[in-house]
């Protein structure tokens, strides 16, 4: 694997969580996923991780703003 390969999945992975992936951009990410399978598994905690954030940012704020 390629140094930058981590770096670059990141940034993929990111990009389609928010929804802001263009079409070869998902098409360089799952190159990505199918050439290493632990790919696949970071991809779904990163995917899970963001949804979590979503939720407990406004709590967070809500929280702080109280105090």
């Amino acid at each position: 694997m390629k140094t930058e390969t981590p770096d670059r999945f990141f940034d993929l992975a990111m990009m389609k969580i928010a929804g802001h992936a263009s079409s070869p951009q998902l098409d360089e990410l799952e190159g990505l996923l199918s050439q290493d399978p632990g790919l696949e598994q970071e991809f779904k905690r990163l995917a899970q991780e963001s949804r979590l954030m979503i939720k407990l940012i406004p709590m967070i704020r809500e929280v702080q703003t109280a105090h």
